[in-house]
């Protein structure tokens, strides 16, 4: 398995260009928490490791 590493990183909510991934927005841990925190409706967390998995079910079946 690849795994993707990013050091350096000034944005809360970004997309990976240039791959099949650009239809999800990953966002940082910070993000995440206030988002549950408000309790806002219509917004999915999938962790990164059930990524593939979920892809593949959501577009390959």
């Amino acid at each position: 398995m690849s795994r993707i590493f990013i050091f350096s990183l000034d944005k809360e909510v970004f997309v990976l260009k240039g791959s099949l991934m650009t239809r999800f927005l990953f966002c940082s841990e910070t993000f995440k928490n206030e988002i549950e925190k408000e309790h806002l409706k219509g917004v999915d967390f999938i962790p990164i490791e059930e990524l593939p998995a979920y892809y593949n079910k959501k577009y390959f079946l």
